[in-house]
């Protein structure tokens, strides 16, 4: 998207820069032209939406979604999420994994428990809980995941799990400190 491209030509732009006034490699720093961002609102999945999403999904990428709608965790704290971080109904996140680089210890719901129970820790070598084929998933909103959201013509990004899940928290009168 705009957003990543863009923070990835910073970079370039800070390298060729650094090329030009510091090390005198370059007579004069070529112009890289930004993407336009567009900014648009978060989606909030309703509960009919979440219904046919999960019943069309596979089951490895329906139970991911359901975490993520129970828990509202990150796309990347989810996928890499291992056995040795869920412990006594609480999940442990490294500060590794946070996109803030604090690290969370966080009580989930019954359910969320329940969901990590059913991935069978015994499934392949690797530790990570969210796998398929005995692999860790790399990415959940892939071609599975795409292909669903155009078969259910619903516009939403992964991301807009999280909001879905913040949105019904602030529905059913939790704080925002909460």
């Amino acid at each position: 998207n705009a957003a990543t491209c863009n923070r990835n030509f910073n970079i370039v732009r800070a390298l060729l820069r650094r090329a030009e006034r510091d090390l005198n490699w370059i007579a004069k720093t070529p112009y890289v032209k930004k993407y336009k961002e567009c900014n648009r609102d978060p989606v909030i999945l309703t509960r009919e939406d979440q219904r046919r999403l999960l019943w069309y999904l596979p089951p490895h990428l329906s139970a991911i979604v359901e975490f993520a709608l129970e828990t509202g965790f990150r796309k990347s704290e989810i996928i890499n999420l291992t056995w040795n971080m869920f412990k006594n109904g609480k999940i442990s996140i490294p500060s590794r994994l946070r996109k803030n680089g604090e690290a969370l210890r966080v009580p989930i719901t019954q359910r969320a428990q329940e969901i990590i129970r059913e991935t069978h820790p015994q499934r392949g070598i690797y530790i990570e809980i969210f796998k398929y084929r005995g692999k860790p998933i790399k990415d959940p909103a892939s071609s599975a995941w795409r292909r669903a959201l155009k078969n259910l013509n619903l516009n939403i990004r992964f991301h807009d799990l999280r909001h879905t899940w913040a949105t019904r928290l602030a529905e059913q009168g939790v704080s925002v400190q909460q």
